[in-house]
């Protein structure tokens, strides 16, 4: 398990394959942080039980949580979940626009180390 763990973090956080640079910013602006992962935003989504198309936006980031820990960046609270609502995330994307979100819910992944954030447009 330790050198899959390895190879997924190799694979999101490689700028040269599938990686790109995300910055995240805690909600009281006091650290600021630069790490490799991937992002990805649609814009339209399905309805599972019509079978119909439906717009709606789906933004997500995925990152090895040991580019935070390395980063001395806190993520966990004091029961040791991971707690980042609320934290800025931007990135430009591979046409050149930038995006910049709020994360709505972390989603950890304990076995391989990766954490998916679902993200919501930013409030002004």
């Amino acid at each position: 398990m330790d050198e899959i763990k390895l190879d997924i973090q190799d694979i999101t956080s490689n700028s040269n394959e599938f990686g790109i640079s995300i910055t995240f910013t805690n909600p009281n602006d006091t650290q600021t942080i630069q790490v490799v992962g991937t992002a990805s935003n649609h814009f339209m989504q399905f309805d599972f039980e019509s079978g119909k198309n439906i717009n709606s936006q789906n933004t997500h980031v995925t990152v090895s949580e040991q580019l935070f820990i390395d980063a001395n960046y806190k993520i966990r609270n004091v029961d040791n979940k991971v707690s980042m609502k609320k934290h800025r995330v931007s990135w430009i994307d591979t046409t050149g626009a930038s995006g910049s979100y709020e994360v709505i819910e972390a989603m950890p992944d304990q076995s391989v180390g990766l954490i998916v954030f679902i993200l919501g447009n930013r409030k002004a």
